[in-house]
């Protein structure tokens, strides 16, 4: 009996251990989201006062809503519309720089 205890303690023990881990585990990967989720709440803001149109969903659904509707206009869906080699613009320049992580 004596050895089945032993073994039932050293059982406990493990597990004891064990969630022990698992709780700074837990907490390091909550600390580490809580860290990220402010980074990015930063990023959000910083970008938000350079554009604050664009951001806003209700704003960008209220300038959605403003676009004419093509059918009303005569288009028809299938047919898109041609634009002239004139009318292109190249997209804007971006560094890798710019687009990558600032943590």
């Amino acid at each position: 009996e004596d050895d089945h205890l032993k073994r039932i303690h050293d059982c406990q023990q493990r597990l004891l251990v064990q969630n022990r881990m698992h709780q700074e585990s837990v907490d390091e990967a909550r600390r580490k989201l809580e860290e990220y989720q402010n980074k990015l709440q930063q990023r959000f803001q910083s970008v938000s006062r350079a554009s604050p149109g664009l951001l806003n969903p209700v704003d960008r659904l209220a300038h959605l809503n403003a676009l004419p509707d093509p059918l009303s206009q005569g288009q028809e869906l299938h047919q898109p519309q041609r634009m002239k080699a004139t009318d292109y613009e190249p997209p804007e320049k971006v560094s890798v720089q710019e687009l990558a992580p600032s943590w």
